[in-house]
């Protein structure tokens, strides 16, 4: 059934209802809580909680590569959004992970900032846009590698928005997504055993998504979308923050 998926991923969400992508976006919140809960409150962390949580940004990338990938011509005012929230964010994100990542350390909102700027200034070949595309990259790709998955992170959401786009005829597209799916988890080939890296983080981050996207398509499930718009940023906001304080709190009762 998975590997039917996999075929299906180039047309799987135009045949999703509004109530069903407000499930995965659902689902990915979860997973991102459980991650950040994860790395944040508990030491040494869980192996089985890190796995769930590497569900997150593939399903997200998904959305977020849809949402871009079926009105290329807004890509400019997303990106424009995606700016905004991504600083917004950045303080509470840095409170979160203090004793965690360094302070430069940007949050994942910065990987979609990135991503959709390119696709504003590549899709419609604006002036000097290849120019500026490597020099964003350059800019963002180390800084990003500290807990957002940096150049990986940036390849994996264009390949995404790529071929949700159908931009490309046959399977070749489909396998660079595949690829760049497992190199998500390539910086942790440098520091844990790969058999590890191979059970919680490369097979998770491959199956649970597909797992999950094969559940809510095999549903039927009709109807109106049921979360605010921009929910997603504020819930991101808020359970940083929340998570930075109980942090604090533990860390104090701790000394």
């Amino acid at each position: 059934m998975l590997v039917g998926q996999v075929r299906a991923v180039p047309g799987y969400f135009d045949r999703m209802s509004p109530f069903s992508m407000d499930v995965v976006k659902c689902v990915a919140l979860v997973a991102m809580l459980i991650d950040h809960m994860n790395d944040i409150l508990l030491s040494p962390s869980s192996p089985l909680l890190y796995a769930v949580g590497r569900m997150a940004m593939p399903l997200f990338a998904l959305i977020f590569a849809f949402n871009m990938a079926k009105q290329p011509g807004r890509a400019q005012e997303l990106a424009k959004r995606q700016w905004k929230w991504a600083i917004i964010t950045q303080p509470f994100f840095a409170f979160a992970f203090y004793d965690h990542q360094p302070w430069y350390a940007l949050n994942i909102l910065f990987v979609f900032a990135v991503c959709s700027q390119l696709v504003a200034w590549i899709y419609p070949r604006t002036r000097y846009c290849w120019i500026k595309s490597v020099l964003i990259i350059a800019i963002f790709a180390w800084p990003l590698s500290l807990a957002s998955y940096g150049l990986a992170g940036i390849a994996f959401v264009l390949i995404s928005v790529l071929m949700l786009a159908s931009l490309s005829s046959g399977k070749i597209v489909p396998l660079l997504w595949v690829l760049s799916l497992f190199s998500l988890n390539a910086a942790s080939l440098m520091t844990a055993p790969i058999i590890e890296v191979v059970v919680f983080a490369i097979i998770p981050t491959l199956c649970l998504p597909l797992f999950v996207l094969t559940l809510i398509d095999n549903v039927e499930a009709a109807g109106k979308r049921f979360l605010p718009r921009q929910t997603f940023y504020w819930l991101y906001c808020a359970h940083l923050l929340v998570l930075g304080i109980i942090s604090v709190l533990l860390s104090t009762r701790g000394q």
